[in-house]
């Protein structure tokens, strides 16, 4: 419970309630951090108490959620602080205020991808329990009949379930990149560029081309949803590559897969030694298939020959 300072006998006491706001703040009691925020702006208000407002904003970034969105709040009382003291963000404060954006801006971002994940979960689960194959033994079968017929349907159960597992999760995820681009993407990249703005410090770069970079490797956003993201943040990436050469720069395609450049999936086909899994197929009698199926695709070489299974679209990979 908070004190209420008109009812405190000795008159309000700012220092008082700046230290209770910095505390609540390093105990990650962020709501408790923005109310004591609030108070010494509503009662300070004549010295307009721009470390008040910047740990009103950071309190509100990071209580930022996918289906409550505050990084644009943060952003608004931060620009306020700024415009009473430009370095407000550099003194008086016990944390690195930059870093703190750049944090709260990963954290959310975090909790967007995490709730894209769980969506196409559970599409996939919802699709997968309309199917329940069970093994079908007819009167009379020998044993090694009805093994075969078991055996034929769990492979082909097996081939299902992960056909429906890459369907739902290319569909789940043109959706979820079209709604990161329109509620989400704008005020991420913007709160990355405020972090830059506040400090151009290596550790502040790293948190941001991390976050970038998460977005980029997650398999929960259509790859051509993602395009957009690296266009927006190329002069912040640029500015920090400027200053830290030696950073891994996030991009499209650095991981094991490619996106089509026509549809933007990345179910891509690699035309490399297919020979061998043929003479396989001969000789196990078709059970390779299954190795095929489930093995993690090869690494895209320069000079391959790919084929988008969602398109029919065919090129060569020239990096």
């Amino acid at each position: 419970m908070l004190e209420n300072p008109l009812n405190n006998e000795d008159g309000f006491d700012s220092g008082h309630y700046s230290e209770l706001m910095m505390t609540a703040y390093d105990n990650r009691n962020y709501e408790e951090s923005y109310r004591y925020a609030t108070l010494l702006i509503e009662h300070d208000s004549a010295r307009a108490n721009a470390v008040a407002w910047v740990y009103k904003g950071l309190s509100a970034g990071m209580l930022s959620e996918p289906a409550r969105p505050r990084i644009k709040e943060m952003i608004n009382y931060i620009e306020k602080a700024l415009d009473i003291d430009q370095e407000c963000c550099k003194s008086a404060l016990r944390i690195n205020a930059a870093l703190q954006v750049a944090r709260s801006v990963s954290d959310f971002t975090w909790y967007v991808l995490s709730s894209f994940a769980q969506s196409t979960q559970r599409q996939v689960d919802s699709r997968l329990s309309r199917q329940s194959p069970t093994p079908v033994v007819v009167s009379g079968q020998s044993t090694s009949e009805t093994i075969g017929r078991n055996i034929g349907a769990g492979i082909g159960a097996g081939i299902a379930q992960s056909i429906i597992q890459d369907s739902e999760t290319r569909k789940q995820g043109l959706r979820s990149g079209t709604r990161f681009r329109n509620d989400y993407q704008e005020d991420i990249v913007a709160g990355l560029q405020l972090a830059w703005l506040l400090d151009q410090s290596e550790s502040v770069a790293s948190q941001i081309l991390g976050c970038i970079g998460a977005i980029l490797d997650t398999n929960s956003i259509n790859p051509a949803a993602k395009q957009p993201l690296l266009d927006d943040t190329a002069e912040l990436r640029e500015d920090i590559k400027k200053h830290y050469g030696h950073l891994a720069q996030p991009q499209l395609g650095r991981s094991s897969y490619v996106a089509c450049p026509r549809c933007g999936y990345s179910n891509i086909v690699v035309h490399r030694g297919q020979c061998l899994d043929i003479v396989l197929l001969v000789f196990t009698a078709g059970l390779w298939l299954l190795v095929m199926w489930f093995r993690k695709p090869a690494p895209v070489k320069v000079g391959d020959k790919l084929t988008c299974n969602t398109c029919d679209h065919e090129w060569v990979y020239r990096g």
